[in-house]
């Protein structure tokens, strides 16, 4: 049954204009476009925002799991990749799975599918993460560590990636992680061809995702039909790249066709591609572009997204010493399971799996910062989304999973924050997937990501070896500035000095470190209370945007006392909605200390920020939802405050006691 339409209604400040529609706000917003869209989709009722653009033209974009599930699966046919993505990428990526609708989709997909779902592939990419990681990655580190220098760990992460997928895409070795620092000048020389096939690459994509950011559509193909600025760039990178795989292709098609095809034994996708349709199939050019534009959407989906992953993934973990304790356990115990000796060096298939905290943290930090954080499809036909949300033929409809990851409507009221135990099974710890539709990190429906099994090998194989060996530290003052390209990037890298892992502490020694005894060694500081009206007020929606802004910034702070410090803040309770939900987790004397007598007070619903830690460190006591404090000012703020909020903390637990 279909849903009724509704019509698009806008907050106030969100209103399009005529015949420019929301182009002020975007410009406005181009620095934090993903926060504003986060901010535009939570002020919805629906959490899906209809786009104006110049001229006319409109788009839907939601971040609600049942529109998403209506658009890419359940009426699949009706949204496809459309006319203008095909057109915009085409240049680039030809008529490849990435970029084909219809029954060229549908059979390339069925061919890929095959061979991504064999164990043999699997051991293959295995392999090829295995002697990258170990054969460049890192004696990289360990060099950084030697020498105390400091990496940009994001850029290091994109060469091992790019190095990674070119050998499982077509087995060659492109040696972008070792270009500089492993004194070999010959093998360097050697890979100049590959360096600038690197480079090439790098540009291409860059430059035909930056087509869909022009304020005037379409305006790239006037610059094309010049052969200027960009288009001229793009069409220089294009061939380069081209001209590369295409060698490669004739190459390998010659090989193959010497030995017979049947007995020849390599196993990266070029070469499945070509067995399973025969090396003599490829003797003209259309089926050689094809095979080039097939090969070449694989090297895109591969070189940047394990490595976004990882980046974020890494700058998260630096401010979670509690996370990063629990992945060193999990992999201490599958070491104990599967003893292979000192000199081991990484990890199997079979013990990667068993990793479901390590694979449960990657996917939560996927979840807050998804490599391809926005998706754009077209619609075909006139529909209505199950939100009620009318769509026409011709716009563009997309889903926001960055967006969507922050939506209390999806997550729950800890929505904002980073915890791996969501996704663990309560009886047994391990991975619990759920929806498809409110994680799309690897998109779903019938477009899945065939790679998602590939990229978690990939990234679960480095940070297990890594975290095993070295610490990664970031400068806790450090705050990434987001730049969204082809997948979600920081602005300037993410500088890290990697060290040697220091000495596990005694069982003793870390249970006294995690536990905080109650309620003697406790200072509780309020940080918010914030009162929210009924559910029906109009306010309701402003308080909300106010309250996520609060708990983004409550967050910051925690990570710059922590890492000023180098005190673990024991716990944090950052809740919304009802008290006694807010309260749930902590002991009932504190909560009647301290949370019990300001809900007497204020008896409508209200929002509790609350920060544990223990009294005698001094941590967290001088926090507040509205502080300005600075990793350099900290110090000082915390002796100044702590004797102040001590003393609130005795009022309170006296408040209590009469009270009980």
């Amino acid at each position: 049954m279909d849903s009724p339409k509704k019509t698009a209604t806008y907050p106030p400040g969100l209103e399009p204009y005529p015949l420019i529609g929301h182009m002020p706000q975007l410009l406005a917003n181009r620095h934090r476009v993903l926060d504003w869209m986060t901010d535009a989709l939570a002020l919805q009722p629906t959490s899906t925002f209809v786009v104006h653009r110049p001229g006319g033209l409109r788009g839907a974009i939601t971040a609600n799991p049942a529109n998403v599930e209506h658009i890419l699966r359940s009426s699949f046919d009706n949204y496809p990749k459309g006319p203008r993505v095909v057109s915009m990428m085409h240049n680039f990526l030809g008529g490849g799975i990435f970029n084909a609708d219809g029954e060229s989709w549908r059979e390339q997909r069925k061919v890929a599918s095959h061979e991504f779902n064999t164990r043999s592939l699997r051991a293959f990419v295995a392999r090829c993460v295995h002697d990258e990681l170990h054969g460049r990655l890192l004696p990289l580190l360990r060099r950084a560590t030697a020498s105390g220098s400091c990496l940009d760990l994001q850029d290091v992460l994109e060469r091992f990636g790019f190095d990674n997928i070119c050998r499982v895409a077509f087995d060659h070795d492109p040696r972008q992680l070792s270009v500089e620092g492993d004194g070999d000048d010959a093998g360097t020389a050697a890979n100049a061809g590959s360096s600038s096939f690197a480079d090439a690459f790098r540009d291409a994509s860059y430059l035909s995702v930056g087509r869909f950011r022009y304020a005037i559509p379409g305006f790239w193909k006037v610059k094309k039909a010049l052969n200027v600025g960009s288009e001229r760039r793009l069409r220089e990178s294009v061939a380069t790249v081209h001209g590369f795989a295409d060698r490669i292709i004739q190459s390998r098609r010659e090989e193959m066709l010497r030995r017979d095809g049947f007995e020849f034994e390599k196993h990266d996708l070029l070469s499945r591609f070509m067995a399973s349709q025969g090396a003599e199939s490829y003797d003209t050019e259309s089926n050689k572009e094809a095979l080039r534009d097939v090969v070449t959407s694989f090297l895109l989906a591969g070189r940047e997204s394990t490595s976004s992953a990882l980046t974020w993934f890494f700058w998260l973990l630096s401010s979670r010493p509690d996370v990063q304790r629990r992945i060193r356990d999990e992999i201490a115990a599958v070491r104990a399971r599967h003893p292979r000796g000192d000199d081991a060096l990484g990890f199997d298939l079979d013990e990667l799996r068993e990793m479901h905290y390590l694979h449960a943290a990657i996917t939560e930090s996927m979840r807050q910062y998804p490599p391809v954080p926005a998706n754009s499809l077209h619609v075909q036909a006139d529909d209505v989304l199950p939100d009620g949300t009318a769509v026409k033929a011709g716009w563009s409809v997309g889903y926001n999973s960055y967006a969507m990851g922050r939506m209390v409507s999806v997550w729950g009221d800890d929505a904002l924050e980073y915890r791996p135990e969501r996704w663990l099974s309560p009886d047994d710890g391990t991975f619990q997937p759920g929806s498809p539709f409110r994680f799309v990190a690897f998109h779903a429906g019938p477009r899945l990501c065939l790679g998602k099994e590939m990229a978690y090998i990939q990234m679960k194989s480095v940070v297990a070896s890594v975290l095993e060996e070295l610490d990664v530290v970031v400068d806790g003052a450090y705050r990434p500035r987001q730049l969204p390209s082809l997948t979600l990037r920081m602005a300037g890298g993410l500088p890290v000095t990697p060290s040697g892992k220091q000495q596990p502490t005694s069982q003793a020694e870390q249970a006294q470190e995690n536990h905080v005894e109650f309620p003697l060694s406790l200072s509780l500081l309020l940080l918010g209370l914030i009162g929210m009206g009924p559910s029906s007020s109009p306010a309701r929606s402003a308080r909300r945007t106010g309250w996520i802004d609060m708990v983004h910034t409550v967050n910051l702070v925690i990570q710059e006392a922590q890492n000023a410090s180098g005190i673990y803040i024991h716990d944090s309770v950052i809740a919304m909605g009802d008290p006694a939900i807010t309260a749930a987790g902590l002991p009932p004397t504190i909560r009647k200390a301290f949370l019990f007598p300001f809900m007497q007070k204020r008896k409508q619903r209200c929002t509790t920020v609350v920060v544990v830690a223990s009294a005698q460190d001094k941590i967290a006591l001088g926090l507040r939802h509205d502080t300005t404090a600075t990793h350099a000012s900290l110090p000082q703020a915390l002796d100044a405050e702590a004797a102040k909020f001590d003393q609130n903390a005795r009022k309170g637990a006296a408040r209590g006691r009469d009270m009980a």
